[in-house]
């Protein structure tokens, strides 16, 4: 690929991982690539880290929130591609590379690869490792299977847009200080651009020393409270699940354990929902259901306006916005 990447790391408190994350990012660089680091109201021990690596343009962004942060170094890239990557987050080796085979297809707009947490013994890990999965689940399908009921929702730990598509959803939104990045790529997909999830390759998350379960429960609870919010913006309905029971894996062979921990996010979910500001509209089924966006429908006025094409492990997969439904692999 002759494409040039801008790579844009944000950093707040990030000390103990910030090094790691930016030295695995210059490997991955290439000649005419850029090197972005936004500081956002860093402490000293961030600030200090992020100094030592002279290759990056460091940016002060002191409006707070990870939204801001990312506009202020998009605003600073000038690459046909954005990179945007949480300062936790370790690249192997191929990760630009292969990444960038996705966007052959010029209708190809946004993408995230794999993400996995690295294992630790703690309860702390284990829960954020499961939240993490679950969220893969979302992306992760087997060639040649039908899924529905699936929230399409990119990740910005390790995440590439095409330059022209971020400017044309006019970035993220300043609103949104958590799941900005669901809502940037819902508008990405509302807009007409494809996705894609590269399974190939694989980033990982590091773990953070200072954080705890508190501020992990803190931060989902803050998320949950802004999910009236994201769902007014795209028409979309929060179903909580009560209608067909709680879906849960088995831990250690059991149903068990996994019925109490998804219980135990349901009430963690209704506690966040209590904290919101915003109208909230509930539907009693499993899922996040999408509604279609009447924009986008007046402005394509064809039957296929809520069609959108996903790349899946460098498989072509048609999925729809009305039925939440993936047909089979188009190859």
């Amino acid at each position: 690929m002759s494409e040039s990447v801008s790579f844009v790391v944000i950093a707040h408190q990030n000390a103990s991982t910030l090094s790691q994350c930016l030295s695995s990012a210059e490997l991955q660089a290439e000649r005419g690539d850029e090197l972005i680091l936004v500081l956002n109201n860093p402490d000293p021990q961030t600030k200090s880290e992020a100094l030592k690596h002279e290759k990056w343009l460091i940016v002060f962004e002191h409006a707070p929130g990870p939204q801001n942060a990312r506009n202020a170094g998009a605003n600073q890239a000038t690459r046909s591609i954005f990179c945007f990557l949480d300062a936790d987050v370790l690249l192997p080796t191929n990760w630009r590379s292969q990444m960038l085979t996705n966007f052959q297809d010029p209708w190809v707009a946004i993408g995230q690869s794999k993400i996995v947490k690295m294992k630790s013994p703690s309860l702390l890990n284990w829960l954020q490792r499961y939240q993490l999965l679950k969220f893969n689940s979302y992306f992760y399908f087997k060639n040649g299977a039908i899924y529905k009921d699936v929230l399409l929702s990119l990740d910005t730990a390790a995440l590439m847009v095409r330059r022209e598509w971020y400017s044309r959803v006019k970035g993220f939104d300043s609103e949104l200080p958590r799941l900005e990045d669901t809502d940037f790529s819902l508008r990405v997909m509302y807009h007409g651009g494809d996705v894609f999830f590269e399974d190939r390759v694989c980033a990982m998350e590091m773990i953070d020393p200072n954080e705890s379960i508190l501020s992990f429960f803190s931060k989902y609870i803050k998320s949950v409270s802004l999910l009236p919010l994201l769902n007014s913006k795209h028409l979309l309905t929060l179903n909580l699940p009560f209608k067909n029971g709680i879906i849960a894996p088995k831990i250690n062979g059991s149903l068990l354990p996994g019925i109490c921990v998804e219980l135990f996010f349901t009430l963690l979910q209704i506690w966040g929902l209590s904290k919101s500001h915003h109208p909230i509209i509930i539907s009693y089924s499993t899922y996040i259901a999408y509604r279609v966006n009447p924009k986008k429908r007046a402005l394509d006025k064809n039957l296929n306006s809520t069609l959108r094409c996903v790349w899946v492990g460098g498989r072509k997969r048609s999925y729809d916005l009305r039925t939440r439904m993936f047909s089979k692999s188009l190859e």
